[in-house]
């Protein structure tokens, strides 16, 4: 990459979605744990209002694995008693999350709703020490986050101040904060793995300078920002003869839309299955408002629960296919499931044929 010796004090603060904001969660839901926790109200009736705060963004389950459903299988005693302490206000909220994450991983509890995946974001402060330097000393301050989204906008903050007059011993970035300098000039070269994509200049105004790019608008193949390719972006300021400059990176990653409205918690629907000889043809529809479907994912099963084979094919977005090489005479299960970049997504309803 594209690098320049200097010394880097960076303070990095992470900003995470928590497990859950227990400000915003309303009364009733903790009711409604309760009297779940109780047995006053149904698992469906609970499950609602646990698809409610997934999808509300109140409460967020990480990314997890559904086992297979069972209208058998009991709910532990432990996992009642969690959820009516977190209703008493005995337990944090993570206690919770965790005890809903288990029913959800072993197939007690089936929620069809998904939490967004976390986008940790990383506000980046620097200061910069350089050496033989003239005119009026700069100190520059960077803001921005770590990881752009494909389809999202990859913005930046630099904030430059009088070295000599701002307290270089802690400084922060504080766009209220005195001793800011107008018209810097701000020079900005963005690369990617490759090399150079994207230039930019201008003054700051109010000691504050602010860039922001979309990947269309450089020079890059493609409209998106690749996923999990690491750009740089260098940033030069200079006004009297003084010139500091420093570096910073951010990582390409899938659009938050694959894990909102994405394959991650949209299954196929309609699947039918019609017997042959040894073979049967398989038809679906394609999961609503799904993006950039680039396969499905077939599989068959001598068993209603499994376990699960998966047919080879060659990929293809279309909505039918024909699993071929069966026994004859043999009653076979199916189930379908798209794939994009988000990866594979949530299994259809399963169809039945038996071979001739």
């Amino acid at each position: 990459m594209h690098k320049v010796p200097f010394l880097i004090i960076i303070l990095i603060t992470i900003s995470l979605i928590p497990f859950s904001f227990s400000e915003g969660i309303p009364e009733w839901v903790k009711n409604n744990a309760s009297w779940w926790s109780e047995r006053q109200i149904s698992q469906t009736e609970f499950t609602n209002a646990l698809e409610f705060l997934i999808n509300e963004g109140i409460i967020y389950i990480p990314p997890t694995d559904p086992g297979i459903p069972g209208p058998d299988k009991n709910i532990p005693d432990w996992v009642r008693n969690t959820a009516g302490w977190w209703s008493d206000g005995k337990i944090p909220d993570s206690g919770f999350i965790n005890a809903m994450k288990y029913l959800i991983e072993i197939g007690i509890i089936e929620v069809d709703a998904s939490s967004p995946e976390i986008i940790v974001k990383e506000t980046i402060e620097e200061t910069l020490g350089t050496s033989s330097v003239s005119g009026k000393p700069l100190l520059m301050l960077l803001e921005g986050y770590n990881h752009v989204a494909a389809d999202g906008k990859y913005a930046l903050d630099v904030l430059i101040f009088d070295a000599e007059k701002y307290p270089n011993a802690s400084p922060t970035f504080n766009k209220n904060a005195s001793y800011t300098i107008d018209g810097v000039k701000i020079d900005i070269l963005l690369y990617n793995e490759d090399g150079l994509i994207h230039t930019y200049s201008g003054l700051t105004k109010n000691g504050l300078f602010k860039y922001d790019v979309m990947a269309k608008e450089t020079n890059q193949k493609g409209t998106l920002w690749m996923i999990n390719n690491l750009y740089t972006v260098n940033i030069t300021a200079s006004l009297d003869g003084q010139t500091i400059e420093k570096q910073i990176e951010f990582l390409g990653q899938a659009s938050g839309y694959a894990y909102n409205a994405g394959s991650a918690i949209r299954a196929p629907g309609d699947l039918t299955a019609t017997a042959g000889n040894d073979q049967v043809t398989l038809s679906w529809t394609s999961p609503s408002g799904v993006k950039g479907i680039s396969d499905y994912r077939i599989e068959y099963s001598t068993g209603f629960n499994g376990p699960w084979t998966t047919f080879s094919h060659t990929a293809s977005d279309a909505v039918t296919d024909v699993v071929d090489g069966l026994d004859d005479s043999t009653k076979y299960y199916f189930r379908v499931a798209a794939e994009n970049y988000s990866g594979t997504g949530k299994y259809s309803a399963v169809a039945s044929a038996t071979t001739t």
